[in-house]
């Protein structure tokens, strides 16, 4: 920090934090999630973090908006729906009715947790990915039902926070300047920024230093038009080429119901969906580590299902040898 300027520093801070913490996102489930069982746990694992985060925020349920112990209603939003799409695409599909039964309390408080929070990214996403249960898991039909009948009396009677209400309630508004708020000037600086360094950017980190007020305008909250405005218009292009590659391959996995693991392909799939969103419309790069580790997955599945192939044929050889 001495040996170099302020800007410079930010520069470096926040290259720093996205190599160190997405790098680790990105490279780690290669090596740790190396058998299925070990991805199957990490998601488990998942859901206990969330139900054990939302019992935390719950303490407050009925005073303001529900926030993660860190201080973000979005992380805790996030968290929530993520842990449904897990418990609806992983955990449900392999339970008798009655064991899913027991499974809906916990997916009603993650509900409570998500709409207390009044996390509108998240809340549109489950609400995209929850058509995909019927096409995926086709037996799950009646749960969904259930779950929907038993949620819109439950969520009535909770002591929803009213300001969560009605920041939700602001989804609803004709005219989009009016749902985005103060983030439709976020992004307007950053179109204008990008329309002023289309190749180059402002360089990195420069958002905030070129915006009208530093400790306002931190990032535009939307990870793609960030990249165009501080790394230019080919490094937003490289970041799409990289998203549309996750989903390429995930789609070529769950569109193919022989795939050895294609129960997981459809969850990786719900979660690609809510990152995505999560991109589109909240935190800058060096926050979005949960999607970052999920474009990875795609890929670590078609690894892990090639290796089991490759197992299953050599006991095969081994099997009918004389």
């Amino acid at each position: 920090y001495f040996f170099v300027s302020e800007d410079e520093f930010v520069k470096l801070e926040k290259a720093g934090r996205f190599i160190l913490f997405c790098g680790m996102a990105i490279v780690a489930p290669f090596f740790i999630l190396d058998r299925p069982e070990r991805l199957k746990r990490f998601l488990l694992a998942f859901v206990v973090s969330a139900i054990l985060m939302s019992l935390n925020a719950l303490a407050a349920l009925g005073k303001d908006r529900l926030i993660a112990p860190s201080g973000l209603n979005t992380q805790l939003g996030a968290e929530a729906a993520e842990a449904i799409l897990i418990l609806l695409f992983f955990v449900l599909p392999g339970l008798s009715f009655v064991k899913r039964l027991l499974c809906y309390p916990l997916i009603l408080l993650l509900l409570v947790t998500l709409i207390g929070a009044g996390a509108r990214g998240s809340s549109i996403a489950l609400a995209l990915c929850l058509p995909l249960l019927l096409l995926f898991h086709k037996s799950l039909r009646l749960d969904l039902f259930l779950l929907v009948a038993v949620a819109i009396p439950f969520l009535a009677v909770a002591s929803i926070p009213e300001a969560s209400i009605t920041y939700l309630a602001t989804l609803l508004q004709p005219d989009p300047q009016a749902v985005l708020g103060f983030r439709y000037d976020l992004m307007s600086v950053g179109w204008k920024l990008v329309a002023e360094n289309p190749i180059l950017g402002v360089g990195i980190g420069g958002y905030p230093v070129r915006s009208p007020n530093a400790a306002l305008f931190n990032y535009p909250h939307n990870v793609f038009l960030e990249v165009s405005a501080e790394m230019g218009i080919l490094s937003s292009a490289l970041l799409v080429v990289l998203v549309a590659a996750s989903f390429r391959e995930i789609l070529r996995q769950v569109m193919n119901r022989q795939f050895p693991l294609h129960q997981l392909s459809c969850v990786v799939l719900v979660l690609l969906v809510m990152g995505l969103v999560s991109m589109m419309i909240s935190g800058d790069i060096t926050s979005h580590r949960n999607m970052w580790l999920y474009m990875t997955l795609p890929f670590v599945l078609r690894n892990l299902a090639l290796r089991q192939e490759s197992s299953n044929t050599v006991r095969l050889t081994l099997a009918t040898r004389p």
